[in-house]
């Protein structure tokens, strides 16, 4: 009985101790209007720059999926400031080196789909 008892009590500390740690990283999480206002700024600072809008847009969606895949959202004001400030910690370059690799990767991938796709139609 003793044992029945303790085992319901580490049950419902398990299940108690889940959801704890399910709504402290959803509030963790980074708001989506600010993901969405990193893109938004993101592809007009590409566009700014000349860049083709598919080009802009895959590396921005890119880079906004990888700060909401990444980051949480402390993390993430902490390298908005950093940005603002021009002053990288060494863990921010190499994240924000790493993103730029992925998302021109990923961008080389979509590229190439697309001029596959105009060869398929020819």
């Amino acid at each position: 009985m003793i044992f029945s008892l303790n085992k319901q009590k580490s049950s419902s500390f398990i299940i108690i101790s889940s959801v704890f740690i399910s709504i402290t990283s959803m509030a963790q999480s980074i708001p989506v209007a600010e993901l969405a206002s990193v893109k938004s700024d993101c592809v007009k600072k590409c566009t700014e720059a000349e860049q083709a809008a598919l080009t802009c847009d895959v590396l921005c969606s890119c880079v906004s999926n990888r700060f909401k895949a990444e980051l949480k959202y402390s993390e993430f004001q902490a390298i908005l400031a950093e940005m603002d400030s021009g002053n990288f910690k060494p863990t921010t370059k190499r994240f924000l080196d790493e993103t730029g690799l992925v998302c021109t990767i990923e961008l080389g991938n979509v590229l190439a789909e697309q001029e596959n796709l105009k060869k398929n139609k020819n």
